[in-house]
């Protein structure tokens, strides 16, 4: 019959492999660095998705929602809704494709550039933080690392 010390050893054990797996490790993160994200947009009128929205619209340009989509990897739908949504906070409008009538795009107003220019000195010293943490040749490293696991996946 196992003791109490040795069923609490065995699950330690497992939980120690556990979080010796990969993609369980990477789910733990991408929640952890979500949270602490949302936290930071707590004080403003937008969640995360939106957030990553209007970052990504403002690097891509004027963009279709199926383009914002496919590059973020956010559900067409929830896109679109999340479109909307800054549409009516007058952070994004909405155009006519001039190449396709029936294509809208979506791109940001003058009133979401502004908004994200107040808000991004938030992200930039998270990420300053960050990097200062890991150093530059680890930083450069953990970025070949998840070059390297993004052409694994496509595999």
């Amino acid at each position: 019959m196992q003791t109490k010390k040795q069923e609490l050893e065995g699950k330690l054990q497992k939980i120690r492999e556990l979080e010796q797996r990969l993609t369980f490790r990477l789910h733990i993160l991408s929640k952890q660095i979500d949270q602490q994200a949302a936290e930071m947009l707590r004080d403003t009128p937008i969640n995360l998705s939106a957030y990553r929205f209007m970052t990504t619209l403002e690097s891509l340009g004027e963009s279709s929602i199926a383009d914002m989509a496919r590059f973020i990897a956010m559900d067409r739908a929830l896109a679109s809704r999340t479109a909307v949504e800054l549409e009516r906070k007058r952070y994004v409008e909405f155009r006519k494709d001039p190449s396709n009538r029936r294509k809208k795009l979506v791109a940001l107003t003058k009133d979401g550039e502004e908004f994200l220019s107040h808000i991004m000195p938030r992200f930039e010293a998270r990420r300053t933080k960050l990097r200062a943490h890991l150093g530059e040749d680890m930083f450069a490293s953990l970025h070949d690392c998840l070059d390297r696991l993004e052409d694994a996946i496509k595999d």
